[in-house]
């Protein structure tokens, strides 16, 4: 849900996804939240492997757009040239998220912080979110 990155393109998804379930199924899906652990704009770089083939992941939070920017340079031992993955995600607060996808017409039945599985409480980083299709419309 995350590469959604407006407001108005999650929306129509939640009503797209609506569409297409019948009424009492249940929709679970996990997005980033706005509490992100590297604070202030700032780049993290992992690196990923001592031989080839290997892959650095460069990660950029930017807390004012709530955006999360992740770019990923792998080596190959059969190229000398790099392969590069761009990612672009947009964090959403669980408010939001649950307004929405009742507007949509679901239920939220849970919230649960996706690193312990229990119950969301605080503000987790990222959150498995299960709702429902009403049973009637």
């Amino acid at each position: 849900m995350n590469h959604l990155l407006t407001e108005f393109d999650l929306r129509l998804t939640f009503r797209r996804i609506w569409e297409n379930l019948r009424p009492g199924t249940h929709f679970i899906f996990d997005l980033i939240t706005p509490c992100q652990p590297l604070g202030g704009a700032q780049t993290y770089i992992r690196r990923l492997g001592s031989e080839r083939p290997r892959a650095a992941q460069h990660i950029r939070w930017n807390p004012w757009q709530r955006i999360l920017s992740i770019f990923v340079v792998m080596d190959s031992p059969s190229s000398k040239v790099s392969t590069l993955e761009a990612h672009r995600e947009r964090a959403y607060s669980p408010a939001e998220v649950g307004r929405w996808s009742m507007d949509g017409g679901f239920l939220i039945r849970a919230v649960h912080d996706a690193i312990t599985l229990r119950m969301a409480t605080g503000c987790p980083q990222r959150v498995i979110v299960v709702a429902r299709k009403k049973l009637c419309e």
